[in-house]
């Protein structure tokens, strides 16, 4: 059986916000915290679910973590004002 001190710390983080080149700095932003994330706590395995084009656009992170890719580019829907 597997404990946490074995595995260290898994994290899943949603990243479908994120479209490459269309949110501004908040993407160079999240993209710079989470290199400094794998160099500073290298026990802390993460999984990113990602956009289309994103593993292409911050081939860096693939590198060090896992990058799942939606299958298709989402839509964001605004219930509250239909």
């Amino acid at each position: 059986m597997s404990t946490q001190d074995d595995v260290g710390l898994r994290v899943g983080v949603n990243l479908l916000w994120c479209r490459p080149g269309r949110v501004g700095g908040s993407e160079d932003y999240l993209v710079r915290q989470l290199a400094g994330l794998a160099s500073a706590a290298p026990d802390i395995t993460a999984r990113l679910l990602v956009p289309p084009g994103f593993a292409a656009a911050h081939p860096g992170l693939e590198q060090r973590f896992e990058l799942v890719t939606a299958d298709r580019q989402l839509r964001l829907v605004d219930h509250y004002n239909e």
